[in-house]
């Protein structure tokens, strides 16, 4: 009866570490801090970096710091960048008026007038 506890304790064992290297709860862990040396996921270079990180230390944004020529941020800081960068709101392209060529070739009476020899009025009375 004795061997019968062991073996399902053991069972037992093995189940729950199948079930944690299923959740990833086994998986090793994304770095606290990021580095130039050591991105954060997605960026593209080390450069795109540097430019992102100069930005938020100029603006004492918490979680980015440098120390010599190391520049770092920490997890949470980063999130909150991918997060602020992803879920802002985008502008509106800006419009450009219409330059006044283009308004008096699309003008169909400017044509007309052109065409059989009228002259505009131009003030009011």
């Amino acid at each position: 009866m004795h061997d019968h506890d062991d073996d399902r304790a053991l069972e037992v064992g093995r189940l729950v570490l199948r079930l944690a290297a299923l959740l990833g709860v086994s998986a090793p862990a994304a770095p606290a801090v990021y580095t130039s040396a050591s991105l954060p996921p997605d960026v593209a270079s080390p450069d795109a970096f540097k430019r992102v990180h100069r930005a938020k230390m100029r603006a004492s944004v918490a979680g980015w710091s440098k120390q010599g020529r190391v520049r770092s941020v920490t997890r949470e800081a980063w999130a909150l960048h991918v997060e602020q960068e992803t879920t802002g709101a985008r502008r509106r392209p800006k419009r450009i008026a219409p330059s006044m060529q283009a308004t008096a070739a699309n003008d169909l009476e400017g044509q007309l007038v052109a065409e059989l020899g009228l002259r505009r009025r131009t003030g009011t009375r």
